[in-house]
């Protein structure tokens, strides 16, 4: 994993100290994994301490699709002052951490959230069946939500034909409603997620 900037803002400006900073940042995963990300050479701009890229200390055990929800992160900096070196605790940050498969696939403009979540937070994919089975068990259950809990409607009780997305996924995911159109592209953005492909055949019954 790698975080590709971390921002600090200085809320109490102090004279004589460094301009390179060493920050670390250590990581649990609710899962109770452990990494430590570390910028030995972060930077004081103004008022605020920026980070280069940092690379974790470690990497995914297997290849699989893990859902880290939340990542908790214990961040500290070392400074010196008067050329004395001193450590100060900064405080904790917590992320929802997305794993996928397979670089997502270019299908669509953009990686919406909701697909995303939606491909990996029914977690524990090792291959592209596996992925698409995880995915297709949110789908089946016909109460999909976006990445928030929020739920998402297939034709919305009191809502007519005109009212609905009819082929926008971006607008089935702000307005959270839609029609059968908009849950295909979502559906088929959500295996993109995982670099599943997917193909839509229509069937005329007869």
């Amino acid at each position: 994993m790698k975080i590709s900037e971390a921002k600090f803002r200085i809320t109490q400006k102090q004279k004589n100290l460094s301009q390179t900073v060493t920050i670390t940042g250590n990581a649990k995963t609710s899962q109770g994994k452990t990494f430590v990300f570390e910028d030995e050479r972060a930077r004081v701009d103004g008022s605020y301490v920026l980070t280069s890229a940092m690379l974790a200390n470690g990497h995914l055990a297997q290849k699989r699709t893990p859902f880290f929800n939340p990542m908790t992160i214990d961040w500290r900096v070392k400074y010196k002052k008067d050329g004395i070196p001193k450590t100060k605790y900064l405080g904790s940050s917590k992320h929802t951490v997305y794993v996928t498969l397979k670089k997502p696939l270019r299908k669509f403009a953009k990686l919406y959230l909701t697909p995303l979540h939606l491909a990996t937070s029914n977690s524990g994919a090792r291959d592209k069946v596996q992925a698409l089975e995880k995915t297709w068990e949110l789908f089946e259950t016909k109460q999909i939500t976006n990445w928030d809990s929020k739920p998402l409607y297939y034709y919305k009780s009191g809502h007519g034909f005109k009212d609905l997305a009819c082929d926008d996924l971006s607008a089935l995911l702000s307005m959270g409603k839609g029609q059968c159109d908009t849950f295909e592209k979502l559906f088929c953005a959500t295996l993109s997620a995982n670099g599943n492909s997917s193909e839509l055949v229509v069937y005329l019954a007869r």
